[in-house]
């Protein structure tokens, strides 16, 4: 059996970086993917490329295990390695940042197909009352636990959630995320 420590030395966040779609990320193509870790690599964290949609992106993180891109002002993409049972799987979290931020997670396996099993998006029951038209949620995943902070508070101080933080812990035989009460 192998350990996860070992699969990820097979497949970086590097090597994540260079095969995922260019819509997984903002629109970049590979050729400006190298460029970015190049600067990186180099310490030129100012430096950024131009992506498919005529905004500039940037790399602001790159580890065995994550990478992070700036598209703009707008849009942060992170990515962060997750072992599987047999494999290594790719979260990506979406930020947008209007009003306040807001995230959508997806997971992929290393073919950059989804794993829809592996993240169910909380209801309205696991936020408790609130009033807001939607939610805005922003994610975040240090390590193996993923928490998911209401930010619409920022947006619509009298519609905000009851709950104001979700927490969820990445159970690699299960290959999900679950709750943690």
């Amino acid at each position: 059996m192998l350990t996860p420590l070992t699969l990820f030395a097979r497949f970086s966040a590097k090597d994540a970086l260079m095969t995922a779609p260019a819509a997984a990320i903002g629109y970049i193509n590979k050729t400006e993917r190298l460029d970015m870790a190049d600067y990186l690599d180099a310490g030129l964290t100012d430096h950024s490329v131009r992506n498919r949609r005529n905004g500039q992106s940037r790399l602001t993180e790159l580890t065995d295990s994550t990478f992070v891109i700036e598209n703009g002002e707008v849009q942060t993409i992170t990515a962060r390695l997750l072992a599987g049972k047999s494999d290594t799987l790719i979260a990506i979290i979406e930020t947008l940042k209007t009003p306040a931020k807001d995230s959508k997670l997806t997971v992929y396996n290393k073919a950059w197909q989804p794993v829809s099993k592996a993240w169910r998006e909380p209801t309205t029951k696991d936020w408790g009352k609130f009033s807001a038209k939607f939610l805005l949620t922003e994610y975040t995943l240090k390590g193996d636990t993923l928490t998911l902070t209401d930010r619409t508070a920022e947006w619509e101080t009298e519609g905000a959630p009851k709950v104001k933080e979700l927490k969820f812990r990445w159970d690699q035989k299960s290959e999900k995320f679950k709750r943690l009460r």
